[in-house]
């Protein structure tokens, strides 16, 4: 939530420390992505941020099964939402996206169903360490 309101969404959250009924300000950012693009937000592996798992067990352990989780749901996002098919993706994340992000973009890459692919990817301030 923090990148969202600090860094790419349609507000910009301020801290008021000299209010304290009112901490917090929210003020139109001028520079959101959504000024210009169509932007989603997607919790990844299964058992971070907001999503969740119903145990231990269904948690994703390497960048293969992240991958397969990410492409069915743009499969499955593309068959509620055909519209969007043809527009540009690009694949964003930070910190340990810097594992995932490389390695959903390959996948989608070497699948043999090209319905999906990305048109590039970005990663900032990314963990990429390959012993980790």
């Amino acid at each position: 939530m923090l990148g969202f309101y600090t860094e790419l969404g349609p507000y910009n959250f301020k801290y008021n420390k000299g209010d304290v009924k009112n901490r917090g300000i929210f003020t139109e950012n001028k520079s959101a992505w959504n000024n210009n693009a169509h932007v989603l937000f997607i919790d990844q592996p299964l058992g971070t941020g907001f999503s969740f798992a119903n145990s231990v067990f269904d948690h994703r352990i390497n960048e293969h099964q992240v991958s397969l989780d990410f492409f069915n749901f743009l499969i499955n996002f593309y068959n509620k939402y055909p519209e969007f098919k043809h527009r540009e993706l690009y694949l964003a994340g930070e910190s340990f996206a810097g594992h995932y992000i490389p390695a959903i973009a390959n996948f989608l890459h070497a699948t043999k169903i090209k319905i999906v692919r990305p048109d590039g990817i970005m990663i900032g301030n990314g963990w990429v360490d390959p012993f980790y």
